[in-house]
C-alpha cells in the first residue's frame, strides 16, 4: 500500500512538474526579441505591463521589457534572471506559453538554436582560443 501511494504521489509530482516548466526566454532592453510559431496566431496574451510587444505579421510577435525612462522601472531596476511574466500565444492548433526573464546581457549573436548557457559556452571557448 505505501508503494502505490509512494508511486501516485510522485507520478502526480512529476506531471505537475512538467506542466509548470515553460520554455526560457531571455529579453534585454538593447534587443527586440521575435518569436516565430510554425502557424498563424489566432492569439497573444502578454499580462503585465513588464513587457511590451506586438504581432508584426500572421506567424511572429516582438516583444521588449518596458523601460521608461523617468518612471520606476528605469534601466537596470530589473534584476538578472527576473521573471518579468509569462506570455500566451495561441495558434490554429498549438498553444505556446514562455517565461519571459530579463538579462543585463545583450545576446545579439545568440544562434537560433542556443539558450543563454549555450551562448555564454562558445563565448569562453572564443576567448579561450583567442588566448592560445
Amino acid at each position: 500500500m505505501k508503494a502505490k501511494l509512494f508511486i501516485l504521489l510522485f507520478g502526480i509530482l512529476g506531471v505537475a512538474a512538467q506542466v509548470s516548466a515553460n520554455e526560457k526566454i531571455y529579453v534585454n532592453s538593447e534587443v527586440t526579441t521575435h518569436i516565430v510559431m510554425p502557424e498563424n496566431i489566432k492569439l497573444v496574451d502578454i499580462p503585465t505591463a513588464k513587457i511590451v510587444g506586438n504581432q508584426c505579421t500572421d506567424n511572429i510577435v516582438r516583444i521588449k521589457p518596458y523601460l521608461e525612462s523617468d518612471s520606476l522601472q528605469a534601466v537596470g531596476s530589473y534584476k538578472d534572471n527576473e521573471l518579468l511574466g509569462t506570455i500566451t500565444l495561441i495558434g490554429e492548433r498549438h498553444i505556446a506559453q514562455y517565461d519571459i526573464l530579463y538579462t543585463p546581457v545583450s545576446y545579439k549573436h545568440l544562434r537560433a538554436h542556443e539558450n543563454k548557457a549555450d551562448f555564454v559556452f562558445r563565448l569562453l571557448l572564443l576567448k579561450q582560443i583567442n588566448n592560445t
